[in-house]
């Protein structure tokens, strides 16, 4: 009763102080949304103070596809006391496809009012930046800066027209530009286009003056946020365009996330090698005739397969029918429309011929535990004995790992990795969202790089890879005709108890039917552990086709769970202001 008080009480306060936090961290949010308004207020009452009063671009499109570029611009600081300007250009690009393309800015050369001025060039991730002026200087009023550089890998070579798309002004100023001017000169000049105003306007400049190697516009007035951009087609082959090998080094270059495959294989090769790679074994398979190390079904199903198959199941249960556990009879014979139905007898103890494993003393306690007077039927097994499942597959993995055979849990090791590619193609998901197709193939492709080792990465022991040798030698035995035998040597004499002894075996192998045409003329008496519907003739074939019949029961039964039921543009074509190469901006600091 206290302790219930004491629960009622804690969890009142505590809604009480998380609301109290709430309310705290609204208001909080309030206060820095109302900062940050009057910051921008004030900001923007010190930039309406500013203006460039011209923007004059000077371009020159060389025969060898460069373009030299000068900027005049005259810079109003009004009555505002400050450092200079900054102009920033963007030189990394990415398409719908989220395909990269970078350009190259070089030879900047910057003056004020025609004389040398400090100035720093900075690089991020996207631009350039060309921070123009003193720090221990501050100016106001009127000036002229001209920044010249020269830029290459920003002309697109299309079949038909080779084209110069550039913003040339930037639509980033937080100051309105009067008045714009663009001068180009270029070979050959096929067509021209212009677009002003905000980003994808179809505004045009006025073209004031076109010949074939020259081109002028006129732009009006603009606001901040607002930028000049222009077109040139230039007649096919007149410019120099690059290799078929350089396009793909400049994509390779751009576009690096490509190379996240090779580099997730060859990190993944590195773990295969010195943690997943097996240790040599003998290199030579040979007939082996007996069982290695008297391994159980379940323990030579998961050293073949690094787990247990559920329809394994089966053939632990008739090795359980062959010690002498229980006794497996048909009731029902399945027919097109209606499977086979089955009931198990648990058998005295004095009809036992082996011990049973540690996981095969689950199984039957769990198999007999849905039923009742020492029996049960494949209707009660049906959406109950999956939940034991989980613990008969621990215990097999327990017991192959104290024989040594691993020196790990193989199926946590294939856990672990299969969760790393499903993470990563979890990210890859996203990844399209922000970054585009290319980051979400190379990431996706990733994935299925680190699900492929994920097989490869549990590790046998010495122990265990000699094993499993062995285990393929025994299974070259039990599937080798009559006729080939003679190549085998002291192979045992065949008699109806080898055949039940090893039957299991043949069906975890997947060679029950070859194992059985051997015994066809010697296994020819009823066995008293399988017990069929309408079963005449008897015989070794006979027997493995209504076991067959059996094991497709038991693997659609004995796992089936209440939940498993099925259930680079032109500027031409589409292009508009704030398009093309160039751009970004700038203001006064």
């Amino acid at each position: 009763m206290l302790k219930n008080i004491f629960f009622i009480f804690f969890k009142k306060q505590f809604s009480f102080y998380l609301n109290i936090l709430l309310i705290f961290f609204v208001f909080l949010q309030y206060i820095l949304i109302q900062n940050v308004n009057a910051q921008s207020d004030d900001n923007f009452q010190i930039y309406k103070q500013e203006k460039i009063q011209q923007f004059i671009a000077e371009i020159n499109i060389l025969p060898n596809s460069d373009v030299a570029i000068t900027e005049k611009i005259t810079y109003d600081f009004g009555n505002n006391q400050k450092h200079g300007i900054y102009r920033f250009i963007p030189i990394k690009y990415k398409d719908k496809k989220g395909v990269r393309s970078s350009i190259k800015i070089k030879n900047i050369k910057v003056t004020l009012d025609q004389k040398q001025v400090p100035y720093k060039i900075s690089k991020n991730n996207k631009n350039i930046t060309i921070k123009i002026g003193d720090k221990n200087k501050l100016i106001s009023g009127k000036h002229t800066y001209q920044i010249s550089y020269l830029v290459s890998r920003v002309i697109n070579f299309f079949p038909e027209q080779d084209e110069f798309y550039w913003n040339v002004t930037g639509d980033k100023w937080n100051v309105d530009i009067q008045k714009t001017k663009v001068n180009i000169k270029a070979p050959k000049i096929k067509k021209v286009k212009s677009f002003v105003g905000i980003y994808g306007s179809k505004q045009e400049c006025q073209l004031t003056n076109q010949t074939s190697q020259q081109a002028e516009f006129d732009c009006p007035k603009m606001k901040a946020g607002e930028g000049v951009t222009i077109a040139i087609a230039v007649n096919k082959g007149i410019l120099k365009e690059p290799s078929i090998s350089q396009k793909i080094g400049y994509f390779l270059a751009d576009n690096y996330i490509i190379f996240l495959p090779i580099v997730v294989f060859i990190l993944m090769f590195i773990q295969w090698w010195k943690k997943g790679r097996d240790p040599k074994g003998r290199g030579v398979i040979v007939p082996y005739y007996d069982v290695p190390d008297d391994l159980s079904v379940g323990e030579v199903s998961f050293l073949i397969n690094e787990k247990l198959p559920n329809n394994d199941l089966s053939a632990m249960i008739i090795q359980l029918a062959i010690k002498g556990y229980l006794k497996i009879k048909q009731t029902q014979k399945g027919k097109l429309f209606r499977k086979s139905k089955y009931v198990f007898y648990k058998l005295d103890s004095n009809k036992q011929q082996k011990p049973l494993t540690s996981e095969e003393k689950i199984l039957l306690d769990k198999l007999f535990s849905l039923g009742s007077n020492n029996q049960v039927s494949s209707g009660q097994l049906a959406y109950n004995f999956y939940k034991y499942i989980p613990e008969i597959k621990k215990e097999i993995v327990k017991s192959v790992l104290k024989k040594q055979y691993f020196s790990e849990d193989p199926t946590k090791v294939f856990k672990f990795w299969f969760k790393i590619s499903g993470l990563i193609a979890f990210i890859s998901y996203f990844a399209i969202m922000f970054f585009g197709f290319l980051t979400f193939y190379s990431l996706l492709v990733s994935s299925i790089i680190v699900f492929l080792f994920a097989f490869f990465m549990p590790k046998y022991t010495q122990k265990g890879i000699e094993t499993k040798e062995k285990l393929d030698g025994f299974k070259l035995y039990l599937k080798t005709a009559e006729k080939d035998r003679i190549k085998f040597h002291n192979a045992p004499e065949k008699k109806p108890e080898i055949f039940e002894k090893f039957l299991p075996y043949a069906m975890v192998f997947g060679v029950e039917k070859e194992w059985a045409q051997q015994f066809e003329d010697i296994y020819n008496q009823a066995t008293d552990w399988y017990e069929s519907v309408g079963n005449k003739a008897f015989s070794s074939v006979a027997l493995v086709n209504n076991l067959n019949s059996f094991s497709s029961m038991a693997n659609s039964t004995l796992s089936v769970s209440p939940s498993s039921a099925s259930s680079g543009g032109s500027g031409f074509s589409g292009g508009g202001s704030g398009g093309g190469f160039g751009g970004g901006g700038g203001g006064s600091w």
